[in-house]
């Protein structure tokens, strides 16, 4: 008990003893200015305390930074995955925007091409192409509730594509021109010479019935003649509607008639825009140019 007591009164001697000393420096160096000793001790303490200070830092400043760099580094990547994901979508706004140019583009050539030939028609977007490995068919997003109907040919803005084959409520299959099923009267558009166009799938499209006297050229356009076929076939398709091109030219076995290769005008790899033919209103009649 002795012990503790003389242990708490050492330790208030020494406290009150650093007061007095610090309150004795205080008077010294308040009196001596920045001459007096404490000043100058202070001086000293800084030379030698000022090194010791920059290696502590030296140290210790990596350390900091270190620590700091680790609680941001969640926050940084929180902002680099917001980035992503804002690029993306705005990528994605980007491809929309250029496939609606494209369609707006489309559609336009494809209403130019109906006032020109009196069509009623009715835009359409290709959404799949039609299940089986026999048939070569694409499926589009108009139907018997928009009132499309069997047999309704189909063009783009390039030329024919094929006629509906198949309704449904909300949409309709439709058989390429490629397809071996399919075949349209077409005439050439030089000599007017008409014959029947049949699907070859993915070889050029086979033009028949054509005199072995006829003159074809290569790259002579081919257009529907709008005459029916024996059976319905290709009866559906108005006259003038751009087919294909004359690709190459031969005799039949036979040399009664010539085979025509015909290369599709329509690039049924990148198929997406349509427009099914629903009706034809007749052309207004050519302007006199005599009349005033």
């Amino acid at each position: 008990m002795a012990t503790t007591y003389r242990r708490v009164r050492s330790t208030r001697l020494l406290v009150l003893g650093l007061l007095v000393a610090s309150l004795v420096a205080i008077t010294v160096d308040a009196r001596g200015g920045r001459d007096g000793p404490m000043a100058t001790l202070g001086r000293g303490l800084g030379a030698v305390m000022g090194p010791l200070q920059e290696g502590v830092a030296a140290v210790v400043r990596p350390i900091g930074s270190f620590v700091t760099n680790v609680f941001r580094s969640g926050s940084l990547a929180e902002e680099n995955t917001t980035l992503r994901e804002e690029i993306a979508a705005l990528r994605r706004e980007a491809a929309e925007v250029n496939s609606l140019r494209r369609e707006n583009a489309e559609l336009r050539r494809l209403f130019g091409l109906s006032e020109r030939h009196g069509f009623t028609l009715m835009g359409a977007t290709v959404t799949a192409e039609a299940p089986g490995n026999f048939e070569w068919a694409v499926i589009i997003d108009k139907g018997a509730v928009d009132g499309v109907t069997v047999d309704m040919p189909v063009i783009n803005a390039d030329g024919l594509v094929g006629r509906v084959v198949d309704v449904y409520p909300g949409s309709a299959k439709v058989m390429l021109i490629l397809d071996p099923d399919s075949a349209v009267s077409v005439r050439l558009s030089a000599s007017g010479d008409r014959g029947v166009l049949q699907g070859q799938r993915e070889e050029p499209l086979l033009f028949r019935l054509i005199d072995a006297e006829t003159e074809v050229q290569p790259g002579e356009a081919v257009e529907t003649s709008g005459y029916s076929l024996e059976e319905g076939l290709g009866g559906v398709y108005p006259p003038s509607i751009q087919v294909g091109v004359v690709d190459s030219v031969e005799p039949d076995p036979s040399n009664l008639t010539l085979e025509v290769r015909v290369r599709p005008r329509v690039d049924f790899s990148r198929l997406s825009t349509v427009g099914v033919i629903t009706g034809q209103q007749p052309l207004p009649p050519p302007e006199d140019a005599d009349s005033t």
